[in-house]
């Protein structure tokens, strides 16, 4: 019996019972022994070209595609070109990216995001500015943005003085300031564009939230395996998050198949399934497939 090589599925999302990989079991009529070894032959090849369109060409690694193990019409969470190295590809894998070769080599990617003069908040600017030092690296911000936004210095210095580079890279805080600085600023990186947003939130930066949303929901070609599972985690365990990125990740899990193409996910199932269990039945109840908790309080007393 085929038993599926990618363990801790959720019960009840698109299981069927016949496996990409399986072979139909029948009962041929007996043939002379000439013949048998053809027909094995072909049955070991039919086989192969199964194990081939469930997982992707890999020959020793029996990790699934996403979606693989499921019967639904899906959207793939890979975004699809027609240039020639993904011509080639049966899907982009989730590391090398034949897609962002293209994009890049075709000018999407702007080399404005990505120049040493990026940084320099002073380049062609004509008004006043004042200095903000934030993890030792001085930043040149409107002085009539500090004006008007009189706890934005402070809070942002001592939110970011609480934060590594990891949990919010100094890139995101240079789109944060250029964007003060210029309204407008280089990303097309939709977990960077959900940190932003989130960073704004939390310092009171109305106007660069309200951007970031609008930004955020031109990038889904950009969602891919390799980012989806952090943008989750961002969004789903960060504070102060507005309820309208929480909407946008809502309607992007909830387009047909999506939500079952992620569960199969290696990173979704170890980083959330496992270990961010709350997060996942949280996941669950926004996209209406878990009822809303109703606890029963007992004799629990307390002062709320």
């Amino acid at each position: 019996m085929s038993r599926i090589p990618f363990g801790g599925l959720p019960l009840g999302y698109g299981r069927i019972s016949s496996l990409p990989g399986q072979v139909p079991y029948a009962y041929p009529p007996l043939l002379p022994a000439g013949q048998l070894g053809g027909l094995l032959g072909q049955r070991a090849a039919l086989g192969g070209l199964a194990l081939q369109r469930a997982y992707g060409g890999i020959s020793n690694d029996l990790a699934p595609r996403p979606g693989a193990l499921t019967a639904y019409q899906r959207q793939s969470l890979y975004p699809e070109c027609l240039c020639r190295d993904c011509s080639d590809l049966p899907r982009h894998s989730e590391d090398e990216c034949a897609y962002l070769r293209h994009r890049l080599k075709y000018g999407r990617h702007e080399t404005s995001c990505h120049s040493s003069d990026h940084n320099d908040h002073r380049r062609g600017l004509n008004y006043k500015l004042k200095d903000i030092v934030i993890r030792g690296k001085a930043f040149s911000v409107r002085a009539s943005y500090l004006q008007d936004q009189v706890k934005f210095e402070k809070d942002l210095v001592s939110f970011l003085d609480k934060k590594s580079d990891e949990e919010v890279p100094m890139r995101v805080v240079d789109m944060l300031v250029a964007f003060i600085n210029k309204e407008e600023y280089c990303n097309y990186d939709p977990l960077d564009e959900a940190t932003l947003c989130i960073l704004a939130s939390n310092v009171g930066a109305k106007s660069v939230v309200e951007h970031s949303l609008n930004e955020i929901k031109k990038q889904d070609r950009e969602v891919t395996a390799g980012n989806v599972v952090d943008i989750i985690i961002t969004i789903m365990l960060s504070s102060n998050v507005p309820d309208k990125l929480k909407e946008w990740l809502q309607q992007y899990l909830d387009a047909p198949g999506r939500w079952i193409e992620v569960n199969t996910l290696p990173d979704f199932q170890r980083k959330i399934y496992f270990e961010l269990p709350e997060t996942y039945m949280d996941l669950e109840r926004m996209l209406g497939y878990r009822e809303e908790r109703k606890l029963n309080r007992g004799r629990i007393i307390s002062s709320s």
